[in-house]
């Protein structure tokens, strides 16, 4: 391996490094802080829906308090003519003390005008006629109150019998706009009937009349039957009464707008670290690289000196089998030569007895 193959080889680890230690931070942060914004969405939603709740039934007491407190007051229940300076008086001050309400009419028995006043923009107008009550049932001995979900908020109407004359009625009729939080970092809201008409809706989409047109089928048909509680992880829902339902869902843009930011945030710090990663694997390919050199002189001295060894074993054995292959040779010229020299004997021992004859 050359040197400089060895040196980019270390800058390319620190390079690989840094990039899964960025993304396996950065992603672990996003699964970790979506985990933790979700769990804060049902924590937060579970306050928030009670205290809406506590307040609007807060104010639709005071409505119906009001109404009562009206129908029992001793001036609509003289045995006289009613004062129509004082009945105004009270209306007005009543108006002007309460923003949500809208009108206080008094009725006769028969449900004829008798006087009523109404708030229009900063003014209160009183009238003493054009109006009659009809459709309700003028014999309950109690309250009568209805509510009615509009695109401007929830209207009320509650009317009550005077107490003790019963020669009378008194019609409170308010609206109600502010009644919903004000944050809405955490959550869209949506305010539906019991058809699931959007009414009101913090969504910037003006177009959405149903939540059929947000939902799927199955997704709606739970909201419109769960009463209270969470129909998935990101949906909740506060049931006000018999045709009103708040509808909490999650705001995701929250979340993309951090996994953005997260994910543009990872990309930076990617480019840094490749930039930082370049100088310190060069930095640190420097002692890498010269115990690299090192090892691979000895590899190469071993290598050597085992080539050396195998060259001389060669040659050993080459001896060796020269030595064997001369001693098979001596041997085979040997045992004719024995054979001659036995030959040569028996011939001079043959002439030396041919001799004594």
């Amino acid at each position: 391996m050359k040197s400089h193959d060895f040196k980019f080889d270390i800058i390319f680890a620190f390079v690989i490094f840094a990039f899964i230690l960025i993304v396996t931070v950065t992603y672990s942060a996003i699964y970790i802080f979506t985990d933790l914004t979700t769990k804060e969405f049902r924590e937060k939603v579970k306050i928030v829906s009670n205290n809406t709740y506590f307040l609007y039934k807060q104010q639709e007491n005071n409505i119906k308090n009001t109404a009562y407190a009206l129908a029992k007051n001793d001036i609509f229940n003289v045995r006289f003519h009613i004062n129509p300076l004082i009945v105004k008086s009270v209306f007005k001050s009543m108006l002007f003390a309460n923003d949500s309400l809208k009108e206080i009419n008094y009725f006769n028995q028969y449900g004829k005008l008798i006087l009523g006043c109404e708030r229009l923009n900063n003014r209160v107008i009183c009238y003493e006629s054009g109006r009659s009550l009809k459709g309700y049932n003028f014999k309950l001995g109690k309250i009568l109150f209805k509510e009615n979900l509009t695109k401007r908020g929830i209207e009320f109407v509650s009317i009550s019998p005077v107490l003790k004359s019963k020669k009378g009625f008194i019609e409170v009729r308010a609206l109600i706009k502010n009644f919903l939080p004000k944050d809405f970092s955490f959550y869209k809201i949506m305010v539906i009937d019991d058809r699931g008409n959007i009414k009101i809706s913090t969504f910037n989409s003006y177009n959405l009349k149903n939540i059929y047109d947000l939902f799927n089928f199955s997704l709606t048909d739970r909201i419109l039957k769960t009463d209270d509680g969470f129909v998935s992880d990101d949906i909740y829902v506060k049931n006000f009464s018999e045709k009103i339902k708040l509808v909490f869902i999650q705001n995701k843009s929250v979340i993309s707008k951090t996994n953005a930011a997260s994910q543009k945030l990872a990309a930076i710090m990617l480019a840094i670290s490749i930039l930082v990663a370049i100088p310190l694997g060069i930095f640190f390919s420097k002692p890498l690289y010269r115990f690299y050199e090192e090892l691979d002189k000895r590899v190469k001295e071993e290598i050597e000196k085992r080539r050396q060894k195998e060259q001389m074993l060669m040659h050993q054995s080459k001896l060796a089998a020269l030595g064997e292959m001369l001693g098979n040779i001596a041997h085979q010229w040997r045992h004719p030569l024995t054979r001659l020299s036995l030959l040569i004997q028996n011939l001079e021992i043959l002439k030396n007895l041919k001799k004594t004859h």
